[in-house]
């Protein structure tokens, strides 16, 4: 037994044998090809390597170079516009929070500053100062986007509503305006948070300054009389669920090179949907009565738009990639619009119908389409107290 393994391993290793000394030059140069083979390939491998980490030292410098450039010549660290807008969003989102009743809403005792542009939220969650509790002074409630809210203000104390608080007291009138637009909110979040927190402060006037913001979700075809597509929009233009931009949009050095993102393809209507009107008009009588059963005199003020004639591209960009719409079909829609405030606030005697269209008439009260200079604040506060104090609305001191 032991004999016979002895013999098959003599003869397994002579076949081997055999074989390397065969006289075949394929067999004979099938092991050393294989080994040069597989060197070639690690060599080669090697070398690609070197040269990938080579390439990448070469632009993580040219990067490093260009950042401390532009901190030399700037005086301060650059960002591209990609890095600089998302952190711009995730800043300003400490004042939003999501809400299941109004889609996104203010975040109370919170506040933002951006360069030299500031808002806050009262402990309430209004665009303000805290107020203390109970008052003896009559309240005004301005509701609406974020033309109410005034978005360009410098601060609180510059926006609008402020400034018609400050007019009425140099008129002989004490009162507290409460500040209860929100930017993005449609005449449906406006009906909503009358109902669910506005209420709660027993305004004596509640004034509604809205109109173009819902001329968006008009826009949209089909058309949703409950704006679902608008509360979906609005989420991603005030930066919910915005991934952060990826390493090679945060890069100064490629973003000389990177041909810039095309912008979001979308179509533009040339007009509202027809039962639009019929939506808005519903839900301006339903605020109508949210506001006359809790006390308050409603005001209803048309909203002015312009596209200015020194920053027209601009201007008409914004408004058609906000609106979703042409901007001759935009401002025939605001009309439509407006003119349903003044049918509604017709339909009672108590209710106060203003046009702010002839009151902001020039290029020089507007920042963009929809939000004001501080030379257009200053004018709606200054015609807003004329008029409220004008029918004894409120108490002189």
């Amino acid at each position: 037994m032991r004999g016979d393994r002895l013999l098959s391993v003599f003869a397994e290793f002579s076949l081997l044998e055999s074989l390397a000394m065969s006289t075949d030059p394929r067999e004979r140069s099938s092991a050393p090809s294989l080994r040069s083979g597989i060197a070639g390939a690690v060599q080669r491998a090697l070398i690609f390597s070197v040269v990938v980490v080579a390439a990448a030292l070469v632009l993580a410098g040219a990067e490093l170079m260009a950042r401390i450039g532009g901190r030399v010549t700037r005086g301060e660290w650059p960002s591209t516009a990609e890095w600089s807008s998302y952190q711009q969003q995730s800043d300003v989102l400490d004042i939003y929070q999501r809400h299941p009743f109004l889609n996104v809403a203010p975040r109370a005792s919170s506040s933002v500053a951006l360069g030299e542009r500031s808002a806050s939220f009262n402990e309430l969650g209004y665009r303000g100062p805290d107020r203390p509790g109970p008052t003896e002074r009559p309240r005004i409630l301005v509701a609406g986007g974020s033309a109410a809210f005034d978005l360009l203000a410098s601060n609180d104390q510059a926006s609008w509503p402020m400034l018609l608080e400050q007019r009425l007291k140099g008129l002989g009138f004490e009162a507290e305006v409460w500040n209860a637009g929100f930017p993005g909110w449609t005449s449906l979040e406006n009906v909503i948070s009358f109902a669910v927190r506005d209420r709660d402060l027993q305004p004596k006037i509640a004034l509604l300054f809205q109109g173009v913001n819902d001329i968006q979700p008009a826009s949209l075809r089909p058309f949703d009389k409950e704006y679902v597509d608008h509360a979906a929009i609005l989420r991603g233009a005030l930066g919910f669920d915005t991934a952060p931009p990826s390493l090679l949009h945060r890069s100064i050095l490629l973003a000389y090179f990177r041909p810039r993102l095309p912008p979001e393809e979308y179509s533009l209507a040339r007009s509202i949907a027809p039962e639009a009107k019929q939506v808005f008009r519903r839900n301006v009588r339903s605020w109508v009565a949210l506001a006359r059963d809790s006390g308050a005199t409603p005001v209803l003020v048309a909203q002015p738009m312009r596209v200015r004639e020194d920053a027209r591209a601009f201007d008409r960009n914004y408004l058609e990639s906000w609106l979703r719409i042409e901007e001759a079909g935009a401002f025939r829609a605001l009309d439509q619009l407006n003119e349903t405030l003044r049918e509604v606030a017709s339909e009672h005697d108590g209710t106060l119908y203003v046009d702010a269209t002839v009151i902001l008439d020039r290029d020089e009260h507007f920042s963009d389409p929809f939000h004001f200079s501080q030379l257009g604040s200053q004018t709606l506060a200054e015609a807003l107290a004329e008029r409220l104090a004008g029918p004894q609305l409120l108490v002189s001191k």
